[in-house]
């Protein structure tokens, strides 16, 4: 089993590295890590040159890709589509609206966009875009590729049946009338879910053809949100648009986050949604879950919980598994000792 890293810009030059990649990359590497996802923009800030920047920026992410490559450390851009606080806080009429009429959001860190928003796609694709040609990667991995959806609260025990919650905006409204020639979301349930996959699923198809025309030979992962372990892709599909059957040929990777330690759940439950996938993907897609780590260490059930889980992954045969986060991690001995064990 191999193991990947989330590492975020404010790690790498944040307090304790402070822009120390030698030392970063060294820690990673002796924690049995053999590559890093780390995020290429957050919000409005770009980590990596563009034809904007008049001088050269030390918060360059192509600087850090060189010394991992130096140093045997695969290095993988992340791109959170549709999560983008600073727009959500600046343009009002870009936030999701619920069935309601409310752009009210019941999770304070969260500020999603719609997928429906044209312009703002287009302004995100572009950045994606910029982004392969600034790094020039083998792999991708796309975040936050779903419409606005809420793990932990009311909605995530919505019953599936029913409507989502999000997204009501005039940018859905108006073009599932298109779509659909229906004006009520109401009226054509499956249409209405159907023509939310086919907005998602259209972000890679995107991607894909741009890598294409620049002859790049370019492998996409989907990271996929944590959610109740019962049907887990049919609740997917109605909830947040994603639908695995949409993106064979497409997407390469299928990344489902595992976060027992979020929802204080047990290993069983990542198992379940992992079998879920294995029963109708496991011949489309690799399957590399993303398993989070306790956010305060003690040798707890916390942390035996999340070991488990990880033996379990490498006894059922998952070939790799991401880390939430290199934060979480590093001050983890017993868990950087039991990742060490499991690696190779």
């Amino acid at each position: 089993m191999t193991f990947s890293t989330k590492l975020y810009p404010n790690t790498i030059w944040g307090d304790h590295y402070q822009g120390d990649f030698q030392r970063l990359i060294s820690d990673i590497r002796a924690a049995g890590i053999s590559s890093v996802i780390t995020p290429v923009f957050q919000g409005s800030r770009v980590f990596f040159h563009t034809e904007q920047d008049e001088t050269p920026s030390p918060w360059d992410l192509r600087v850090f890709r060189d010394a991992c490559q130096e140093q045997g450390l695969a290095f993988i851009p992340e791109f959170p589509l549709f999560h983008d606080p600073d727009t959500f806080d600046n343009i009002a009429q870009y936030r999701p609206v619920d069935t309601r009429g409310s752009a009210a959001i019941p999770q304070d860190w969260y500020k999603p966009i719609c997928p429906s928003n044209e312009p703002y796609r287009t302004y995100r694709l572009d950045l994606i875009f910029k982004a392969i040609h600034e790094l020039e990667p083998a792999v991708i991995s796309l975040d936050f590729l779903h419409y606005p959806y809420f793990p932990g609260s009311d909605q995530y025990q919505q019953n599936p049946v029913n409507l989502p919650d999000f997204c009501y905006c005039d940018f859905c409204l108006y073009q599932y009338r298109d779509f659909s020639g229906i004006p009520n979301p109401q009226d054509d349930v499956e249409q209405w879910f159907l023509w939310r996959s086919e907005n998602i699923t259209l972000i890679p198809i995107l991607i894909t053809e741009h890598a294409e025309k620049q002859g790049m030979n370019l492998k996409i992962m989907a990271q996929m949100p944590s959610a109740p372990s019962q049907e887990y892709l049919e609740y997917l599909r109605r909830i947040t648009g994603q639908d695995p059957r949409q993106w064979r040929d497409i997407l390469h990777i299928l990344s489902p986050n595992l976060h027992l330690n979020r929802f204080n759940v047990g290993p069983s439950w990542g198992l379940d949604i992992m079998e879920n996938i294995r029963k109708h993907h496991g011949q489309d897609f690799a399957i590399m879950p993303e398993v989070d780590l306790p956010f305060v260490f003690d040798a707890s059930e916390q942390d035996s919980r999340t070991g488990v889980l990880l033996e379990s992954l490498k006894n059922t045969g998952t070939p790799a598994v991401t880390l939430f986060s290199w934060d979480l991690l590093r001050g983890d001995q017993g868990m950087i000792d039991k990742i060490t064990s499991l690696a190779g």
